[in-house]
């Protein structure tokens, strides 16, 4: 039962470290560039990826 609940704090965790990660970055990214970016962990391990603008409709 003890395994189960480290494993559950551990993973919990690295959830954790990755989204304040994930949220650093992206901060990083609009404060130094012009571009558009979608704070997402892309298949490749990205945390952010470039996106295009939406553009409204005409």
């Amino acid at each position: 039962m003890s395994k189960l609940i480290d494993e559950n704090v551990r993973r919990h965790a690295e959830e954790n470290n990755m989204k304040q990660n994930m949220k650093a970055v992206y901060a990083q990214s609009q404060a130094t560039s012009t571009g558009f970016y979608a704070q997402r962990l892309s298949k490749n391990n990205n945390y952010i990826i470039p996106a295009l603008p939406r553009l409204a409709p005409q």
